[in-house]
């Protein structure tokens, strides 16, 4: 695995002084960002502190156990909306997600929006069952949309991924007329996203009476970036959502599989939320190169299925 980034360091280390007694947005710790990752840096910062390890070695242990858990629930939900796939099919998909969540992140392994990309995708494979007409239901359903709503915690920006997933869902299900407008999965999300507010309202105040004006006032400086540098700077994601929407295209709209119209849509939305942070950072690309890369990845398997 690549050296840890300076922002998964700097987490870690105000994890660490957060568990010797400092508090976050007071007078020992200025960070601009929402507590959450803070919190769950606890972790690795707490374990390294027991085992006498590096905090940057027990997180990355702790991200390679949790994309194992993902890659294990997300191939359970692709054996279902996919029984039939090959085993070519399945080794690829496999390449694909150790290049997507461990080699594409590079420095930014552990990064937030790379958190929120791995922690989505059990969420998008469950709304294609949905499209299909055959959705998980029960806890499960609550799970995988926990485990959403966490990521998108993370980086609230990406709310725009539910919001364009479940646009899309009701648009695919006029095609079969059935299905529930909500659904487990959106229900837990929206209840993570309200859970959350409250935590950070009721723990760590500040953030919203201090540090929320501060950025208002401030972060023009950060996210300064005009359409043609953001689109500078993400070239690589723009040819890859090109290629993508060319490849739907191709393979047919009516005749593309939900999930790669959904994937699709998810890379829009996490697209439109890179632009919206107006940095160009390589890290904010993350979730819709992510997303893309599936969606394209699927829509091959689906053209290699019709010509055989």
């Amino acid at each position: 695995l690549p050296a840890a980034g300076h922002d998964q360091m700097w987490c870690l280390y105000a994890a660490n002084l957060i568990l010797h007694g400092a508090k976050l947005y007071g007078p020992q710790l200025f960070e601009s960002n929402p507590p959450l990752i803070f919190w769950l840096s606890v972790v690795p910062s707490a374990v390294a502190g027991w085992l006498n390890v590096p905090a940057t070695t027990v997180g990355k242990l702790l991200m390679v156990g949790l994309e194992g858990g993902v890659a294990a629930v997300c191939f359970r939900l692709l054996k279902k909306l996919r029984p039939g796939m090959s085993r070519a099919a399945v080794y690829a998909l496999g390449f694909v997600f150790v290049t997507v969540f461990a080699v594409m992140p590079a420095r930014d392994f552990g990064q937030r929006d790379h958190i929120l990309a791995l922690l989505c995708l059990p969420y998008l494979l469950a709304a294609a069952l949905d499209a299909e007409g055959r959705p998980i239901v029960g806890w499960k359903a609550v799970c995988v949309g926990l485990a959403a709503g966490v990521g998108i915690a993370l980086k609230p920006h990406q709310a725009l991924i539910p919001v364009a997933v479940e646009s899309m869902l009701l648009v695919l299900r006029r095609r079969r007329k059935g299905g529930s407008l909500v659904r487990p999965e959106l229900v837990a999300i929206m209840a993570c996203g309200v859970g959350y507010v409250a935590a950070v309202h009721y723990f760590a105040a500040d953030y919203f009476t201090r540090f929320v004006p501060l950025l208002r006032d401030t972060y023009w400086a950060f996210g300064h970036l005009g359409w043609s540098g953001l689109v500078g700077e993400a070239v690589q994601l723009h040819i890859l959502a090109a290629v993508t929407l060319v490849a739907w295209f191709v393979v047919g709209r009516r005749r593309a599989a939900a999930l790669g119209t959904l994937l699709i849509a998810a890379g829009v939305a996490s697209t439109i939320a890179y632009y919206v942070q107006g940095t160009g950072w390589y890290y904010q690309q993350l979730p819709a190169l992510s997303f893309f890369t599936f969606a394209l990845t699927f829509l091959a398997i689906d053209a290699a299925e019709m010509v055989r």
